[in-house]
């Protein structure tokens, strides 16, 4: 079943991605109609992601992992390099992430 889930747009590299919830994939399509594919997450967490957010100056995505107990933020490289990996969020809560 395909749950899209989040939006994020990043018109300097003409591209939108997405996650699936059930589907432990990030996803992106080019805005120009040329096609797209699965980022590269390497060395993150995707499970059930919710919501993605994109931070150009970093070069990064990040996104809410739902799964069990798995409540986290993780994030991965915008140019497919993967070099992924979870927040530290010492200090926080993360419940339920949405």
């Amino acid at each position: 079943m395909v749950e899209p889930h989040g939006l994020a747009i990043y018109p300097a590299a003409g591209r939108i991605y997405w996650a699936n919830f059930a589907d432990p994939v990030i996803y992106f399509a080019n805005l120009d109609g040329s096609g797209g594919g699965e980022l590269d997450t390497t060395g993150a967490l995707v499970e059930q992601p919710l919501g993605l957010a994109v931070y150009p100056a970093q070069g990064r995505i990040y996104w809410a992992n739902f799964d069990g107990g798995e409540h986290d933020i993780d994030f991965a490289n915008l140019d497919g390099s993967g070099g992924g990996g979870t927040l530290d969020l010492t200090g926080g809560t993360v419940d339920m992430p949405r």
